[in-house]
């Protein structure tokens, strides 16, 4: 080997090695890049979902509050009623327009036939 063919192979290796070292620098960039816009997704995602999470609980807490409105409505409403007992609850079903007929369509329970307070009185038995 001559002197200028060890001078060239010298050359062409540190050429080769520069070159490698340049595109190993530029994939490090790539990388620092893509973890720096990794991490800022990861926090994007953080708020969004503690974003979340706040506004379902806020129209959970809303959801309930109606829950408990509409509860007591429906217990103002069930305590002006009383059930009758089950011989009233006949007596009253057989002249209303064949009330069998109707609570059989319906699936209406004749037992639970609901009338003011007011105006149920016990039966003499």
């Amino acid at each position: 080997m001559t002197s200028y063919q060890i001078t060239r192979g010298l050359a062409r290796n540190f050429i080769n090695n520069n070159t490698v070292y340049k595109k190993l620098d530029v994939i490090g960039k790539k990388v620092e890049n893509l973890e720096k816009k990794m991490n800022d997704m990861d926090t994007k995602i953080g708020m969004v979902k503690n974003e979340l999470k706040s506004k379902i609980g806020m129209v959970k807490n809303e959801l309930e509050s109606k829950v408990i409105k509409v509860e007591g409505k429906v217990n103002e409403l069930k305590s002006g009623f009383k059930i009758l007992p089950y011989k009233t609850a006949g007596i009253m079903c057989t002249g209303v327009l064949g009330a069998t007929g109707l609570t059989n369509a319906f699936r209406w329970n004749p037992c639970l036939i609901f009338k003011s307070s007011e105006e149920t009185q016990p039966l003499p038995e």
